[in-house]
């Protein structure tokens, strides 16, 4: 990579950075949600519910932080867990 890709590079990513930084506080601010809370419902209504690791697939996250990020939506009321008719084991 030139340096001048380089510094565009880093400028793209430090812009990118501080959009995700502001997009947070205000879905914080008027949601009351973080952004991958968000992220995680819209995944939901495009899907009419998922398997845990089919939200952690389509949000980029590790099987325990969609356990975490599920149990903390749970008890704000904004999403409720069901059990998976094919496989008793698993969450909806």
């Amino acid at each position: 990579m030139s340096g001048a890709s380089h510094r565009l590079f880093l400028l793209l990513e430090r812009a990118a950075h501080a959009v995700r930084q502001r997009l947070e506080r205000r879905s914080q601010g008027e949601l009351g949600i973080s952004m991958v809370q968000l992220g995680a419902l819209f995944q939901l209504v495009r899907s009419d519910g998922c398997l845990h690791k089919e939200l952690g697939d389509a949000l980029g996250i590790q099987p325990a932080a969609v356990s975490g990020l599920v149990d903390r939506m749970a008890a704000a009321g904004l999403v409720q867990r069901r059990a998976c008719i094919d496989d008793a084991r698993a969450q909806r």
